[in-house]
């Protein structure tokens, strides 16, 4: 029983974080958003900043260790989310939850890569070889018939 708990406050953690809403936000607004869950949920978390990088880090004994990254542009912009989880469970059923949020339109690429429609200008790659339970969403810039060649290309 409580390992089925554990399963479901990790997946609904993951289905926040996870996911591609953090794209082309500000530092600030995904640091405010992302604290104020873990404080809501009283997660023990390692914060690190840096001028172009927001870190979080969940290392505690009620929950996997789950690291989530966000990267910025010049203009302080999230350009980059990286999300690692502790479990393949818990990171197949974060990856359908963005997949099955139809809005932004995810379409298979090639091995482990997806594109979103073309005006939300974001890409996903999930679990390289050595990087298991990973996955990366990044904002691409791409013209109209580079995105075309890129889909038709699958």
């Amino acid at each position: 029983m409580i390992k089925f708990i554990f399963c479901i406050s990790l997946i609904l953690y993951s289905s926040l974080l996870f996911s591609q809403r953090f794209i082309s936000r500000s530092g600030s607004r995904i640091r405010n958003a992302v604290t104020h869950y873990y404080v809501k949920h009283r997660y023990h978390t390692i914060f690190q900043e840096t001028d172009n990088t927001l870190t979080f880090l969940i290392r505690d004994t009620s929950v996997l260790p789950r690291d989530s990254i966000y990267h910025f542009d010049g203009n302080g912009k999230c350009d980059t989310e990286i999300n690692r989880m502790g479990c393949e469970k818990c990171y197949t059923t974060a990856l359908q939850k963005v997949f099955n949020h139809k809005y932004y339109g995810w379409m298979p690429l090639r091995g482990n890569a997806w594109i979103a429609r073309y005006h939300w200008h974001m890409s996903l790659e999930s679990s390289a070889p050595g990087d298991p339970y990973t996955s990366v969403i990044k904002r691409v810039r791409l013209s109209k018939d580079e995105f075309r060649d890129l889909v038709n290309a699958k």
